[in-house]
């Protein structure tokens, strides 16, 4: 029902303003941006936010709510690329993978109960579960669906399918760059330990 698909997408996007930042586009540009994307597919609430660390990324939240970050926005080479992700999160939104996913581990509320010791934040919990545990948790058959949807919607308003492709391939990349970058600073941490280490033991 459209009503418990809203109150997922309340209480979830309650529990990511806690890790997210509002967002630093101008007013005009979200609205913009909004008004472009209900032309091709409309769900109630389009959000922005800045995430920081978190990066590039969109979220459907719901049936009812898509999130953009200001990441994603800026790396985007045009609003084409933006409108594929779009397109991709809707697939996610009409097709109610959210939902899905929850009620296929509805039985995960058992065990919650037994941890939380209440059955109604266990509930709470369990809704924001997608969230916490990342949309990594959909399966691949659901990012399948959703990369169809996007495509098809894509060359149903004349645009080029590829436009999917090239903003995904920039997520890709500025996150493995991201990951290399840790990688690479825990290297200097030790080696930097390593070396104190070794100079503290060299006689005065």
């Amino acid at each position: 029902p459209t009503e418990l698909s809203a109150r997922l997408a309340s209480s979830t996007l309650s529990t990511i303003d806690r890790i997210l930042d509002p967002s630093t586009l101008s007013a005009e540009r979200q609205e913009e941006l909004a008004a472009y994307f209900r032309t091709h597919g409309s769900v109630d609430q389009i959000e922005f936010r800045s995430a920081g660390q978190l990066g590039p990324n969109a979220l459907a939240l719901s049936a009812t709510t898509v999130v953009f970050t200001d990441q994603l926005v800026t790396l985007a080479d045009n609003d084409a690329e933006l409108l594929a992700v779009y397109f991709h999160e809707l697939g996610h939104a009409r097709l109610k993978h959210v939902e899905r996913s929850i009620l296929q581990n509805s039985a995960w509320v058992v065990l919650l109960t037994v941890l939380v010791g209440d059955v109604s934040a266990a509930g709470e919990l369990l809704i924001t579960l997608p969230l916490v545990v990342g949309q990594a948790a959909y399966s691949r058959t659901l990012e399948r669906q959703a990369d169809a949807f996007a495509i098809q919607s894509l060359l149903d308003a004349n645009l080029n399918p590829g436009h999917l492709a090239d903003i995904l391939e920039k997520m890709e990349q500025y996150h493995a760059h991201r990951q290399a970058r840790k990688e690479m600073s825990r290297v200097e941490v030790g080696i930097k330990q390593r070396l104190n280490c070794k100079r503290s033991r060299l006689p005065l």
